[in-house]
């Protein structure tokens, strides 16, 4: 059992992260075109796993969402078959509440996958509004939303 430096959590020994921890740290930074194709514009979002760019697809002339892992990770064969199958399984599901999978690669010792970009506001925008406003996020909207991330799960799942 290890304990993380970033938040105090305990996690397994054999996980080179603790997934509490929703930072990638600053190891991860592209720059220019990854892959051949995908131009980095900028970063939309960190988390356990690596870092989400916002790029544009110069073959298909779209912008799509990178997520790249962290270099650390990369170097772990067994997380990169779980990466992969996380690829796989989203790119095997066409329904509206998940994101369409475009690709799959490796780049500069790293891997990848491009996905649908999807405008709006994150769900974690929304509940920091309501949060910041003192109010609670109207009955009808937060069924809405759970019914949204349950059916896209069940999609998921049912692939």
């Amino acid at each position: 059992m290890k304990i993380c430096e970033g938040c105090g959590a305990r996690y397994e020994g054999n996980q080179h992260n603790c997934f509490q921890d929703v930072s990638a740290g600053d190891d991860v930074r592209l720059q220019g075109v990854v892959d051949g194709r995908y131009v980095i514009e900028r970063e939309l979002g960190r988390g356990t796993m690596g870092v989400v760019y916002l790029a544009m697809d110069m073959g298909l002339g779209r912008r799509v969402a990178l997520k790249v892992i962290s270099p650390e990770l990369a170097r772990d064969a067994g997380f990169i078959e779980r990466f992969r199958g996380e690829a796989q399984a989203l790119a095997s599901v066409k329904h509206q509440n998940v994101v369409h999978i475009y690709a799959f690669g490796q780049h500069e010792g790293t891997w990848f996958y491009a996905m649908e970009l999807v405008q709006g506001r994150t769900l974690e925008e929304v509940l920091d509004e309501h949060r910041a406003s003192k109010k609670t996020v109207p009955t009808r909207t937060a069924f809405t939303i759970v019914r949204q991330v349950a059916q896209g799960l069940a999609a998921v799942h049912a692939a």
